[in-house]
């Protein structure tokens, strides 16, 4: 009797289980999506990872978290452009704001170079953006809107104790200066930028987990475009696809057919389905 007692109890619990499923990961529960996206929508996040702890209880999940941050939890395209014409105004070169926001998703060289900015000019015009960015761009830098929830997310990540990297191809200067006046500065260890010898995405997020001391297999990827996916796949580590309202991707359809992150979410706070 106290067996079967026991086999009850156990089907019990795991129906409760099922029950209280994040909705992000039942299967079939996301049934508006298109075919191509719903299996990833439907899979259950991976718990292999899982470490538990003498005591019993369930350590992270992982040892660092990597954020892009353009697209993926800020809608940054008009700060660029309304930064970026003011910019190069003061730089005595007038341009179309709408021709810099559609070089927006390359590095900040090739914008340089799209805009005529070519040879010795290019060491000066780095330095005096990131200067630019420290002293000249607040105003703009408080109306830049944050994705759903991005904030809250982060903030209950660092409770949690998740260390946390941003990996952009945006300045370090601005992004530093992002977090710091939106009150989220506190929540990353690092932030690795674009800066005149830093324009190789890859390289920062190896040389991030190699600083931390971090197995790739043990670190996550979170970003919006098709690049990010392509980079964690890459450095071996998991990744998640931001499939959110501002993001930069341009082909949704390969990310999930050909890339295939490991988890997708649809507004950052998603994230805590399975961190």
């Amino acid at each position: 009797m106290e067996v079967r007692d026991a086999g009850r109890r156990k089907r019990a619990d795991k129906t409760r289980r099922d029950e209280t499923v994040p909705g992000l990961f039942r299967a079939g529960a996301q049934t508006g999506l298109p075919e191509y996206k719903r299996k990833y929508h439907g899979e259950w996040p991976d718990r292999s990872k899982a470490i538990f702890a003498l005591d019993g209880g369930i350590m992270l999940k992982y040892d660092h978290i990597m954020f892009d941050m353009d697209g993926t939890f800020v809608d940054s395209r008009n700060f660029h452009g309304l930064a970026f014409q003011r910019y190069f105004k003061q730089c005595g070169k007038d341009v179309d704001m709408e021709a810099v926001k559609d070089a927006l998703g390359v590095t900040i060289l090739d914008i340089f170079h799209r805009i005529g900015i070519t040879g010795a000019e290019e060491e000066k015009a780095f330095d005096h953006l990131a200067e630019f960015y420290l002293t000249d761009a607040d105003d703009l830098i408080l109306e830049i809107p944050f994705g759903d929830r991005a904030k809250e997310t982060f903030s209950a990540l660092h409770e949690k104790g998740y260390r946390m990297s941003v990996v952009t191809n945006s300045f370090t200067e601005l992004t530093e200066k992002i977090l710091e006046l939106h009150g989220i500065g506190y929540c990353f260890a690092e932030v690795a930028g674009a800066d005149r010898h830093s324009l190789d995405k890859e390289q920062r997020c190896r040389s991030l987990l190699e600083k931390y001391g971090v197995d790739a297999g043990r670190a996550l990827y979170v970003g919006d475009a098709e690049r990010d996916i392509e980079i964690a796949n890459t450095i071996g580590c998991d990744s998640c696809f931001a499939d959110v309202p501002i993001g930069w991707a341009k082909d949704k359809r390969r990310v999930y057919e050909e890339l295939k992150p490991t988890f997708t979410v649809q507004a950052l706070d998603g994230l805590m389905d399975f961190l």
